[in-house]
């Protein structure tokens, strides 16, 4: 043997139990899975029967299971237990509870094989309401310590208070109220549990009990129920205080998600607990010593006050008129509706609970039945039996007195006046009433009244329509209780509506049935002369040219004016190419990003204002409509990218390819898949060979908008987004470049070499390619909610406008409004109805009906009108304006 043979065989007989190690080290990896390419399936569960399995994942030392509660009604898991294939067990019992349809989160202690294993599941619950024990099982598979499983991302709870207000009197009931929200991901099962402590500002919180200084009777915490991303919850507890001080409470949020961390509301409401205060009352009318005519109703008016500490309370205090016969009577009683007085305000005025230094403001309108002296008052009496009730003090002395003479002048409009017919013009006049001293008229009210023809004394009210109108229907409440020799000047606006021959007049009336009635004895004549032509200019929301308003917030589309959808994205500098789909016509569908990546509707898709964002989508068969987009070098990245869109699918069944692109020889670069209820990722690294990513099964339903977006980042991941939440994430075995292409984005078909397949059915909206690996998405779709307007590009202009005569909106407003403003200076300054006259504004604006009824008494001193429309949404739906007209006399 030579040298070498003889150092060879040296070297084996070192080191031959090195290798026969390595090789029984290998068999036991590949018997266990670890070189299986099953391994990368992902992992795995069977039956469970009603309670859905969702995902879990096993680490060697932790098993954690999530099911979904499909049992109709809440459960409560009680006993979870786990066997695993080499005999290790492990179990818990720590209860659960789960709404109906809410997921619940198991955490299961077990200390097992690493690689692939089997594990054998019983779960033990019971149904809440029958206490019926169930118990299901289950087989779950996978690889222990492999990031193979999609774990849902958890989620952050928040909490705000919108109640209790601060003061409180001891022992009264109050609702604690939050709002408990979710957002970046999935929170579990949230339970929310009212809490206090003591003190301003204190922290150290408690649990309410029925024997705590605050009290609850909602001793079993409000179950919210399982929460996801944007899920919100709104929770009340009637909680009650049982002693003084200062207090603090808060709404704790817990949830069984192991990785979300329990919340408070950050802004908390400090109670303040009080004792009682003490009444006071100050009648502020009738004047002392007041003349008041028999029969007549007058005001008594009265002032209560608590007063007391700060924080004091009166309990729910009532106010009662009372009267007593005589100068510096005290023997009171209960006006009622018969008696030397009288009064129609039989039931209390209720004031309600008040606190330190709040008023209460208590009116009566009480009559004059007998001649005579009386004082008369207010007693304010508290329900609490603490608090002293009490009367004014220095009570008013009245004088019941006879009635007085009424009469009526008018002075305009002049006898025998000329008024164009539609034209708005003044009825004035002033109402008397005399007598000797102390006499009254009483409570006086003036109506505006008219007859047609010369001399005519069959008179008629005046109201909103009729030969004659006024938009004054209510009688004129300035003449109120006249004494004698007082004087009372009225003013209608009157509109004449028809040509001929009228009387005018005012008409006194008093509600002292010992006063007479009374109009003017000489009434003017007026001669209303034949109108000027009728004019209707009409604004059909038809032509978007004819309109002035922001394209972002407003289009005029179909024929009426609408809000637009948000959620449209802008090109950045990572953007390759953005096809919005806002053509709405043709088969062109343009790239916004400007890398001339456009694209072409093939074999018919159509246009749908059924939008995800902006005004149009695209809407594909799914039996051979696609959208082929055009290749330029933008195009062509082989490191990370992001593709993104809104889909909307007809049914959630087989396999639809949402986007894909493919290589000249017949191969794909990549491919994003709807399979049934989940999204799956493929990238190739040579066009044949490839990694996938699936999501678990994403809660979708045909015939709604979701927004999916696949993202691939070098060597480090793959990741699905739906709605903006993560719910795929695959790192292993990732590919350090995508396989080179020349070949154009396939938008809702899959193509191998000629022949296309996968196709798509449903809408498409808003796509975007971009080469880089995103996290955030815009997946807000709301309305804007900032009440963008619209206007016309020209107001209506006439040589002389006697009239505006009608404002008509044509409208559906799918729960939300439209209102208005007005211009006669071709919007250089707007106006709104205030409630007496138009006034100028830059934040006021009236309903369609409010500029209707009054649009007659705005200026034609221009002879121009222009309107604009406000279109408010809450954000979850935008008005429909069709048509305004607008009828004038010119």
């Amino acid at each position: 043997m030579d040298n070498r043979g003889q150092a060879a065989f040296e070297f084996l007989a070192t080191y031959a139990w090195v290798l026969v190690i390595i090789v029984i080290v290998a068999i036991v990896f590949f018997s266990i899975g670890l070189f299986n390419p099953s391994t990368y399936q992902g992992n795995m569960c069977s039956g469970f029967e009603k309670l859905a399995y969702q995902d879990h994942v096993y680490d060697g030392n932790t098993f954690e299971l999530v099911l979904l509660n499909g049992e109709g009604q809440a459960i409560n898991i009680t006993d979870v237990n786990v066997t695993l294939n080499d005999g290790s067990t492990g179990s818990s019992s720590s209860p659960l509870f789960v709404v109906p349809t809410g997921e619940g989160r198991i955490i299961v202690p077990v200390s097992g094989p690493f690689g692939q294993y089997t594990a054998d599941v019983t779960v033990t619950y019971s149904t809440l309401g029958t206490n019926l024990q169930k118990k299901v099982t289950g087989v779950c598979t996978g690889v222990a310590g492999l990031p193979y499983a999609t774990a849902a991302a958890t989620g952050t709870l928040g909490v705000s208070l919108t109640s209790p207000h601060s003061h409180f009197v001891v022992g009264d009931t109050f609702n604690t109220v939050a709002t408990i929200t979710c957002s970046g991901g999935i929170c579990g099962t949230v339970s929310a549990y009212p809490e206090w402590c003591t003190g301003i500002s204190c922290t150290g919180w408690s649990n309410m009990t029925s024997s705590s200084n605050v009290q609850t009777s909602d001793t079993i915490p409000y179950s919210c129920g399982a929460m996801n991303d944007t899920d919100t919850c709104n929770v009340g507890f009637s909680t009650t205080t049982a002693a003084t001080g200062d207090y603090r409470v808060n709404i704790r949020a817990d949830s069984s998600e192991s990785g979300v961390t329990s919340q408070r509301a950050t802004t908390l409401p400090e109670v303040e607990i009080s004792a009682v205060g003490t009444l006071s009352v100050n009648v502020t009318a009738p004047l002392n010593n007041a003349d008041i005519s028999n029969g007549v109703p007058f005001g008594v008016n009265a002032t209560i006050s608590c007063s007391g500490i700060s924080g004091a309370y009166c309990d729910d205090v009532d106010g009662y008129l009372q009267y007593c016969s005589g100068t510096g009577c005290t023997s009171w009683a209960n006006m009622t509706g018969s008696g030397n007085l009288s009064t129609s305000s039989t039931n209390p005025y209720a004031c309600g609970q008040m606190s330190a230094g709040e008023n209460c403001y208590a009116t009566f309108t009480a009559t004059g039945n007998n001649n005579g002296t009386y004082r008369v008052n207010v007693f304010a009496n508290s329900a609490s039996g603490v608090v002293t009730d009490v009367r004014d003090s220095t009570p008013p002395e009245i004088d019941i007195v006879s009635a007085g003479t009424l009469t009526v002048n008018l002075s305009a409009p002049t006898n025998g006046a000329s008024i164009l017919n539609g034209t708005t013009f003044d009825l004035n006049g002033t109402v008397n009433c005399t007598g000797g001293t102390g006499t009254t008229c009483g409570g006086v009210d003036a109506y505006a009244e008219y007859c047609s023809g010369a001399s005519c004394t069959a008179w008629g009210n005046m109201s909103g329509s009729g030969n004659l109108s006024t938009s004054d229907t209510n009688p004129d409440t300035g003449c109120g209780v006249m004494d004698a020799n007082s004087t009372c000047d009225v003013s209608w606006l009157v509109t004449a509506n028809n040509s001929g021959t009228y009387r005018l007049n005012t008409y006194a009336d008093s509600n002292n049935t010992s006063v007479t009635d009374v109009r003017d004895s000489t009434p003017p004549q007026i001669t209303v002369t034949s109108p000027t032509t009728q004019y209707t200019a009409t604004y059909p929301f038809t032509t978007p040219s004819n309109y002035t308003y922001t394209a972002t917030d407003i289009a005029v589309l179909g024929g009426v004016a609408k809000l637009v959808r948000g959620g449209a994205y802008t090109s950045d500098g990572s953007t390759v190419g953005l096809w919005h789909f806002e053509e709405g016509t043709g088969t062109n569908a343009l790239d916004s990003a400007g890398s001339d990546n456009n694209g072409t509707l093939v074999n018919g898709p159509t246009w749908t204002t059924n939008s995800a964002v902006g005004n149009y989508a695209v809407d594909l068969d799914g039996t051979n409509d696609r959208i082929d987009t055009t290749y330029t070098s933008a195009m062509n990245t082989t490191g990370a990218f992001t593709i993104e869109g809104w889909i909307n699918a007809d049914n959630v069944t087989g396999t639809k390819t949402l986007f894909s692109r493919g290589i000249s020889t017949g191969g794909l670069s990549y491919r994003v898949d709807l399979v049934g209820l989940r999204i799956r990722f493929y990238i190739y690294s040579n066009g044949t060979s490839n990694r996938t990513t699936t999501t678990g099964n994403v809660i979708m339903s045909a015939g709604t908008w979701y927004h999916v977006a696949a993202v691939y980042s070098p060597s480090s991941y793959m990741r699905i987004y739906v709605n903006g939440v993560q719910r795929a994430n695959r790192t292993n075995g990732i590919y350090s470049s995508l396989f080179s292409t020349t070949q154009p984005l396939l938008i809702g078909a899959l193509k191998t070499t000629t022949s296309w397949s996968n196709y798509f059915g449903g809408l498409m909206d808003e796509v975007r390619l971009s080469n880089t690996a995103r996290t955030t998405f815009n997946t807000n779709r709301n309305y804007p909610t900032s009440g963008p307007s619209i206007r016309p590009v020209s107001p209506i202009t006439a040589a002389s406008v006697v009239s505006w005569n009608s404002f008509t909106e044509t409208s559906t407003l799918n729960g939300q409004t439209i209102d208005y403003q007005l211009s006669d200076n071709s919007g250089t300054t707007w106006y709104y109805w205030n409630g007496s006259s138009w006034a100028s504004t830059t934040t006021s604006w009236n309903s369609a009906s409010v500029v209707n009824s009054n649009i007659s008494f705005f200026s034609t001193a221009n002879n121009s009108l222009l309107f604009r429309a406000r279109l408010n949404s809450s954000g979850s739906a935008t008005p429909l304006l069709d048509n305004i007209d607008i009828n004038y006399t010119a």
